[in-house]
C-alpha cells in the first residue's frame, strides 16, 4: 500500500484546490462536508445534506450513523462498499453477499482505488439511507459515512484531527481503520476528543438518572495484523490487544490521559484484528481477496451492521432523528469551519445548546400529545377552569421531563430554553383554548340547526302529502314541524335565563343525534352523486 512519504502527484495537488464538488454525479455517495477552493477551511454542501436527511420518509426516523475513519489509503472506502453490499442484500443475511466483488471501475457507493490521489476529500455520506428494524420493533435509518484519510500527503495534522473530531461527534458507531497496530499518533488524534468527552461526562445534570457516556461505540479495525502469536485474528484477539494498549503506561502524559479517559467517553470500545487482504487487493483489484481475509470480513461486517448490533445516534441518551442530525452537522461544521481545533469549551457550548434544544422539543411534543388527547378536535368542550388546570399540570410535567433528562450543565442555555419552552407552550395553549371556545359556539348552534332543519324537512313533506290528498299524514308532519319550533323556543328561553337546564341538556343530546344522522345521510347522498357523475363521464368518453 502507498505510504505517507510519497510525493504528491499533480492530480493529487489539484484535488486539494478543486471545488467542493460535482462528483456526486459519478458516485452513489454524496459529499456533505468538503474543503473550500483554497483548501484551508471546511464548508457544508447543503443540497447534498438535505437530499439525504431532509427526505420525508427518513426525516423523523432515528439515525444510525456508521462511519469509517483512519489514515490515508488503508481501505476505508473499500470497507464501506462491503457495508453497502451487506445492507443492499436481505436483512441480516449471512451468505452470498461476501462473494459479490467490485473493482475501482464499478464502485457500489464509495470511490476507492490504490494510489496517491485522494478520492474522499472531506466527509461523504451514502445517498440512500437503509431502513432497518431494531430489537423492540423501532424503524431506524442506517447512514454510512466516509472521511478523508488522516495523515495523507496534503492535510496538516491539525486538519486531520479536525476531520476525526467532526466525524466522531456525528457518529453512533465509528470504525477506526488502521494498519498493524494502534500507534501513538492515533492516540494523539483522539486527545482533544477525549478532553471534550471527559468534560461532557463530568458536567451533566440529571435529577433522576445517572450519568451517560457522551459517545457511543468506537470500533478499532486493525488491518494487516502481524502479531498473531500474541493475539489471534478476530474479535477475541482484538479485545486482548486493546486491553494491552489501554493499560499501557508508556508514552507522553497526554497519551496517558487519552488511555485513562477513553473508557469514560464511549459506551463501548471494541477491536477486531484482520489479516492481510492479499496482494491483488493491496494493488487496487478487489476481484481476488485472500480467503482468510474474506472469512474474517464476513464475521466483522455483521458485527457492526446486523440489526441487533445497530446503535441509534444519541446525545446523552437522547435519540437523534435524521432531521435533528442535519442540524448537528451544520452546527459542528460551523464550529470547525476554519480547519483548526476549537477550544473544548466551544465544542461543549455548541453541543449543550443542541442537547438542551432537543430535550426542549421532546418536552413540548409531550405537552402537545397530552393536551390533544384531552382537548383535541375530536374531544368535547372543556370547562375553562378544567382546561386551565390540565394545562398547568401538563406544563409542570413537561418542565419535570426537561429537568430530569440527562443534559450538559449550561445554566444560561437552560434558562433560555426554559423561557422558550414556556413561550411556546403558552402559544399552544392559547390556540387550544380558542379552539375549545369555538366548540361552545358550535354546540350552541347544533340544537337550532338540527331542530330547524328537521322542521323544514317535515314542512316540505307535509306540503307534498297534501298535494296527494294524504291529509292524515300531512297533519302529523305539520305537528312535528310546530313541535320543533316550540322546542327551539323553550331551549332558547332555558339558555337565556338558565332555567330547566336538565331538560335543555336532554334537548341538546337529542339534537346532536339528529344532526349526526342528517349529516351522515347528506354526505352519503353527496358521495353517490359524485360517483354517478364520474361513471357518466367515463361512459361518455368511451
Amino acid at each position: 500500500m502507498a505510504d505517507g512519504g510519497e510525493k504528491p502527484t499533480a492530480a493529487a495537488a489539484a484535488a486539494v484546490a478543486a471545488p467542493v464538488s460535482k462528483q456526486q454525479d459519478e458516485t452513489t455517495a454524496l459529499q456533505i462536508i468538503g474543503l473550500n477552493k483554497a483548501g484551508d477551511s471546511f464548508e457544508i454542501l447543503e443540497s447534498n445534506l438535505d437530499s439525504i436527511l431532509g427526505v420525508k420518509a427518513v426525516k423523523s426516523l432515528p439515525a444510525v450513523v456508521v462511519s469509517v475513519a483512519g489514515p490515508f489509503r488503508l481501505g476505508k472506502s473499500f470497507l464501506l462498499n462491503y457495508f453497502v453490499r451487506y445492507l443492499e442484500g436481505k436483512v441480516d443475511m449471512e451468505g452470498d453477499w461476501i462473494d459479490q466483488t467490485f473493482s475501482p471501475e464499478h464502485n457500489l457507493g464509495f470511490n476507492w482505488s490504490h494510489g496517491a490521489d485522494r478520492h474522499t476529500t472531506g466527509v461523504w455520506m451514502y445517498k440512500k439511507p437503509f431502513i432497518r428494524t431494531v430489537p423492540g420493533g423501532k424503524k431506524v435509518a442506517v447512514l454510512l459515512v466516509d472521511t478523508q484519510g488522516t495523515f495523507d500527503n496534503h492535510m496538516k495534522q491539525e486538519m486531520n484531527a479536525v476531520i476525526f473530531a467532526l466525524n466522531s461527534l456525528i457518529s453512533s458507531t465509528q470504525v477506526y481503520n488502521v494498519t498493524k497496530r494502534i500507534s501513538e499518533d492515533i492516540l494523539q488524534n483522539m486527545h482533544l476528543f477525549t478532553r471534550f468527552g471527559e468534560m461532557a461526562y463530568k458536567q451533566q445534570s440529571s435529577a433522576a438518572k445517572g450519568k451517560v457516556k457522551p459517545f457511543q461505540r468506537l470500533q478499532f479495525l486493525i488491518r494487516d495484523w502481524g502479531g498473531r502469536r500474541d493475539f489471534d485474528f478476530g474479535a477475541a484477539g482484538g479485545k486482548g490487544y486493546l486491553e494491552t494498549v489501554l493499560n499501557s503506561q508508556d508514552g507522553e502524559p497526554e497519551l496517558l490521559e487519552v488511555r485513562r479517559d477513553i473508557r469514560d467517553c464511549f459506551g463501548a470500545i471494541d477491536c477486531f484484528l484482520m489479516p492481510y487482504p492479499g496482494t491483488e487487493v493491496a494493488e487496487g483489484d478487489s476481484g481476488n481477496i485472500d480467503d482468510r481475509f474474506k472469512d474474517h470480513l464476513q464475521a466483522f461486517v455483521p458485527s457492526v451492521l446486523k440489526s441487533s448490533e445497530l446503535e441509534i445516534k444519541a446525545v446523552l441518551g437522547q435519540e437523534v432523528t435524521c432531521g435533528t442530525l442535519k442540524e448537528y452537522i451544520r452546527q459542528y461544521t460551523q464550529l470547525f469551519k476554519d480547519g483548526s481545533m476549537p477550544e473544548v469549551t466551544n465544542i461543549f457550548d455548541a453541543t449543550a445548546k443542541l442537547n438542551h434544544d432537543g430535550i426542549r422539543r421532546d418536552a413540548v411534543a409531550q405537552y402537545k400529545v397530552v393536551m390533544r388527547e384531552f382537548a383535541g378536535p375530536d374531544q368535547p368542550h372543556r370547562v375553562p377552569a378544567e382546561l386551565q388546570a390540565k394545562h398547568d399540570e401538563t406544563y409542570d410535567n413537561a418542565v419535570k421531563m426537561y429537568t430530569e433528562s440527562p443534559r450538559l450543565e449550561a445554566p444560561r442555555v437552560e434558562q433560555a430554553m426554559l423561557a422558550e419552552m414556556q413561550k411556546e407552550v403558552n402559544d399552544l395553549y392559547a390556540d387550544i383554548a380558542s379552539a375549545n371556545e369555538q366548540k361552545v359556539l358550535f354546540k350552541r348552534l347544533v340544537t337550532p340547526i338540527a331542530l330547524g332543519g328537521l322542521s323544514l324537512i317535515c314542512n316540505i313533506i307535509a306540503t307534498f302529502l297534501s298535494v296527494f290528498m294524504l291529509e292524515g299524514l300531512a297533519i302529523l308532519f305539520s305537528y312535528i314541524t310546530w313541535f320543533c319550533f316550540l322546542t327551539i323556543g323553550f331551549w332558547a328561553y332555558s339558555s337565556a335565563f338558565h332555567k330547566f337546564e336538565d331538560v335543555a341538556k336532554q334537548i341538546d343530546e337529542v339534537s346532536v343525534q339528529i344532526y349526526e344522522v342528517g349529516f351522515m345521510i347528506f354526505t352519503t347522498y353527496l358521495q353517490q352523486q359524485i360517483m354517478g357523475a364520474a361513471v357518466g363521464d367515463t361512459k361518455k368518453s368511451d
